[in-house]
């Protein structure tokens, strides 16, 4: 297990409070903004797993319950239950499948099928809306390895078959650089064809 949710959290709240830089890539750096919603209620989350028959797991419920979403500057942006309930709407993601963020470019996803094994959390929509990389984490591994990196995002340095390995506790923690031996999994998670709901 990483950094449990609440802490990961703590950690964004210090990275603002310091006035935090993040490198954008291409020498480009912003300052890092930051806002929390405030919480969602048990009730509410109970609400949209009835309504649309998905399945949130309890590391994002507990994310749910600090936070209802938040914004990380203008590229990362964590949906509240709201967002989440009116992108279903539209009917574009399968069954069992919604998205909890968008972050520079690509749509990160949780597909419910895979919560039993812990590996549920998807990224993908940069390049083709409908096809999503298994990033093999949790959301709480995923937050963790999020914050880990200085919120940059990770998963595209596996498509350069890289891995970065984070033992210990974040922030007194250097990656560890080596060739992964993981690919990962590629997966269409959108309906062909979604419903015009004009």
């Amino acid at each position: 297990m990483g950094i449990k949710i609440a802490e990961q959290i703590e950690i964004i709240k210090r990275m603002v409070n310091e006035k935090f830089k993040i490198y954008l890539g291409e020498g480009l750096i912003a300052d890092f903004q930051c806002k929390f919603n405030p919480p969602a209620t048990i009730e509410e989350i109970n609400q949209l797993e009835k309504d649309h028959k998905i399945a949130i797991p309890p590391d994002y419920k507990e994310f749910l319950l600090i936070t209802n979403g938040m914004y990380l500057m203008d590229i990362m942006k964590f949906h509240s239950l709201n967002d989440i309930e009116m992108i279903l709407d539209t009917g574009i993601y399968m069954q069992g499948v919604y998205p909890i963020a968008y972050i520079n470019g690509d749509y990160i996803v949780i597909n419910s099928d895979d919560i039993v094994c812990r590996q549920y959390i998807y990224a993908g929509g940069h390049d083709t809306v409908d096809e999503f990389i298994c990033l093999s984490a949790s959301f709480e591994t995923f937050l963790d390895r999020l914050t880990s990196t200085n919120c940059n995002i990770y998963w595209d340095w596996y498509h350069s078959k890289i891995f970065y390995s984070f033992s210990g506790n974040y922030p007194d923690t250097k990656p560890t650089r080596y060739t992964s031996p993981v690919i990962y999994t590629k997966a269409s998670l959108v309906v062909p064809n979604p419903p015009d709901n004009k």
